[in-house]
């Protein structure tokens, strides 16, 4: 009987060991996505992203979360507080510097947030779009001396980049204007502006945003551009400042008419636009990053079936001009590396265990 026994506790306990190991391998990793505010196209982008994820890993469970915008990313990738996030070049040049929203950690700044990023891959995130109602009696960015205008939210590099454009035309944060924070993605800034809260608002935007199409559909709107000859101006002291090639914006042109008939832009507008990374921890799991960026660019064609301007999206565009310093994280760099399309300038990205020699 005592046998007996102690062969059903050691087949017992052989089961629960075997349930045991199939559960933890049918067990999923929890990821978060830090994304843009909901309504935004980097939301809906972000939302199918994590869709197709979901849809096609076994290892993976991963949920978009709206927690800011690139300030935020840097800061809460950093501490650990999140998985994925979009960062811009500039974000990262500040956090690199202590510059800016970093001023306060000083000479830790680099390596306490600029370290502990790595890149999975480039989305363009599009022309700086200033609008406001068409009745307005500004003309250009000069016109906002004494105004209130929303640049974006807080979090947001959009913000640095607003404040030196109206710099370069002359007038001082505090002083010559006042700058609240709205998110256009929300919807706040647009509602702010058609009920006079706001004389201006800015919208980062590849293509048309939603909130600003609701609004166009009431309101008659203009997009402002900069004053003569100051785009240029811009750009010079963008270079002298930080160093060419370090803070990514760059020159793009906008149609009249973007927004339809109520958009009574007189011209196409050239104007200054920079691109977005999707990054994540650098001590994200090599096999985690591998899944978030294989479903994504295996699954294209589902990923455009969102619209929403989705198709800005490209493989062949994931690695292009990425910023000087900044790996990309291993398990991205794998494969890209299997599709043939990682530059050999970025094979010390590689996990070293695939990493070709010489």
């Amino acid at each position: 009987m005592k046998k007996i026994l102690v062969t059903l506790l050691v087949v017992c306990m052989s089961f629960m060991l075997i349930r045991s190991v199939a559960s933890a391998k049918e067990k999923k990793l929890n990821v978060e996505m830090c994304c843009y505010s909901v309504g935004s196209l980097q939301y809906i982008w972000s939302a199918q992203h994590c869709k197709l994820v979901n849809k096609y890993t076994k290892r993976l469970n991963i949920t978009p979360a709206f927690c800011g915008a690139e300030t935020a990313s840097v800061k809460m990738l950093a501490t650990d507080r999140t998985d994925f996030g979009e960062v811009s070049y500039l974000e990262l040049e500040l956090a690199k510097r202590g510059w800016d929203k970093y001023k306060a950690y000083g000479k830790k700044s680099k390596e306490m947030f600029y370290d502990k990023i790595a890149i999975c891959y480039k989305m363009p995130y599009g022309l700086l779009h200033f609008i406001t109602l068409a009745k307005s009696p500004m003309k250009d960015l000069s016109d906002v001396r004494g105004k209130k205008v929303s640049l974006s939210s807080a979090a947001c590099t959009v913000t640095t980049v607003c404040n030196e454009m109206l710099e370069v035309h002359g007038l001082k944060k505090g002083k010559d204007y006042t700058g609240v924070h709205f998110s256009c993605g929300s919807g706040r800034a647009p509602e702010a502006c058609a009920d006079r809260t706001i004389d201006m608002f800015e919208c980062n935007n590849p293509g048309r945003q939603p909130s600003v199409e609701i609004l166009a559909a009431t309101n008659k709107i203009r997009r402002l551009s900069c004053a003569p000859g100051k785009l240029g101006e811009f750009f010079a002291h963008m270079d002298k400042k930080y160093g060419k090639g370090v803070h990514g914006c760059y020159k793009i042109m906008a149609p009249k008419g973007l927004y339809g008939k109520n958009d009574l832009t007189e011209t196409d507008i050239e104007g200054c636009a920079y691109d977005l990374m999707l990054c994540t921890r650098r001590n994200m799991p090599e096999w985690a990053v591998y899944e978030f960026v294989k479903h994504l660019f295996d699954h294209m064609e589902e990923f455009y079936e969102i619209r929403a301007f989705s198709h800005y999206v490209t493989l062949k565009k994931a690695l292009e001009n990425l910023p000087p310093g900044v790996p990309i994280h291993p398990g991205a760099a794998r494969y890209y590396y299997e599709k043939g399309v990682l530059p050999k300038d970025r094979y010390k990205d590689l996990p070293e265990n695939i990493r070709p020699k010489g």
